[in-house]
């Protein structure tokens, strides 16, 4: 987890390289002031660190998968929809378990989308997860089971 007292002035990504064998080696430069690594209850340190995976996870998609600006952006949007149901919970992207993902799509459901849009946003979260667990920031993939 990062923490730091002020958000990240600016995160550059230097380089994303895919390997066939599934590794993922990723250079960037956060410049935040006061960086602390270590682990902590959720607070806005935690929303810092979602941020960066998000932008991580996208340059991921655009140079490496190279997904279009259309895709893009629709997985950004599902994301930030998801990350933001978290931070109005409290709850911390790696604390999830499956009654808390059940809650996520309910909340979905309350939104009178289509199924197919469901399906979508669940592909994109479990891909997210994935793209976690390939760089080492995340043990499980709460996403996986759910189709």
């Amino acid at each position: 987890m990062i923490n730091s007292t002020s958000p990240p002035a600016k995160i550059d990504i230097i380089s994303i390289q895919g390997f066939g064998s599934g590794v993922i080696f990723i250079r960037i430069n956060i410049g935040v002031s006061n960086l602390r690594v270590g682990s902590t209850p959720h607070s806005q340190n935690s929303s810092c660190s979602s941020r960066i995976w998000l932008k991580l996870f996208l340059e991921y998609l655009k140079t490496v998968r190279h997904f279009s600006a259309k895709s893009l952006t629709a997985y950004a949007r599902d994301i930030r929809e998801y990350q933001s149901f978290l931070e109005q919970k409290k709850w911390d992207e790696e604390e999830l378990d499956t009654a808390r993902t059940r809650l996520f799509i309910s909340y979905l459901s309350g939104k009178d989308l289509k199924v197919s849009s469901v399906n979508r946003i669940l592909s994109s979260l479990r891909s997210y997860y994935r793209f976690k667990q390939q760089t080492g920031h995340s043990k499980h993939n709460p996403w996986e089971g759910f189709k």
